[in-house]
């Protein structure tokens, strides 16, 4: 008889929980044991931004996009090709720097946008692009447009899961590798890890059995990692 599959356990926002679990589905082949838990709400803070005035947007996460409105063809740089995606569906003309903070910064500087640009993001956001891109000769105003707040995981949610039970825990930031460990039972589970870089990682939750860093910061290399951790057993 194979090994039971270890349980994938997403606590991103679902609409982005659910993009993750078919990404990871895809590599793998097969359908794979999900529970999808956010720890973070996502809660918008304004009406569609007026962005006239700016030759392009900014955006570090898919969250933002809802609150620039309809694109209409207008610039877009996105961190990773998810939030591309999402930007392009949105109407936007969007460009992927297909990576963290640094490469967006470094993707904007090497097309160097001649206007204003506006970095819409959360209230928790890491790489001080604004600033950066600023500070580079390409004047970028900045707006928080959604908070991102921490949510304990319903106890309903652990009813379903036995203790002693294999999970694996991706994790996409630092802030929500913290919200994570303040709701997850400790000692209840046997945990493997997968972060999207190492700041991600110093906060993950434990006791881990294992922690693994994705080789790119950025969603599909966190799906490789995942289908990676269940190949072997698609063999069995």
């Amino acid at each position: 008889m194979p090994p039971t599959d270890p349980i994938l356990f997403l606590t991103r926002p679902r609409a982005a929980s659910e993009r993750f679990q078919q990404m990871c589905e895809a590599r793998v082949g097969r359908a794979l044991p999900v529970i999808i838990a956010p720890v973070i709400r996502i809660e918008h803070l304004a009406d569609p931004v007026d962005l006239s005035g700016y030759e392009a947007v900014v955006f570090t996460s898919s969250n933002a996009v809802a609150s620039a409105g309809q694109g209409r063809g207008r610039l877009a740089y996105c961190v990773g090709a998810v939030t591309a995606e999402v930007a392009r569906t949105a109407g936007f003309d969007a460009r992927s720097a297909d990576g963290n903070a640094d490469d967006l910064v470094a993707l904007i500087r090497r097309e160097a946008p001649r206007g204003r640009l506006l970095h819409l993001r959360g209230e928790h956001s890491q790489g001080d692009v604004a600033g950066r891109l600023t500070a580079a000769g390409f004047p970028t105003d900045e707006r928080v447009v959604y908070r991102q707040t921490p949510q304990p995981i319903p106890q309903t949610v652990w009813a379903d899961v036995p203790d002693g039970a294999e999970l694996l825990l991706p994790v996409f930031s630092p802030f929500s590798a913290k919200a994570l460990s303040a709701t997850l039972p400790k000692g209840a589970y046997d945990i493997t890890v997968i972060a999207i870089s190492h700041a991600a990682a110093e906060h993950a939750p434990g006791p881990a059995r294992a922690l693994h860093v994705a080789r790119r910061p950025d969603g599909a290399a966190m799906a490789d990692e995942v289908a990676a951790l269940y190949g072997p057993r698609a063999a069995c």
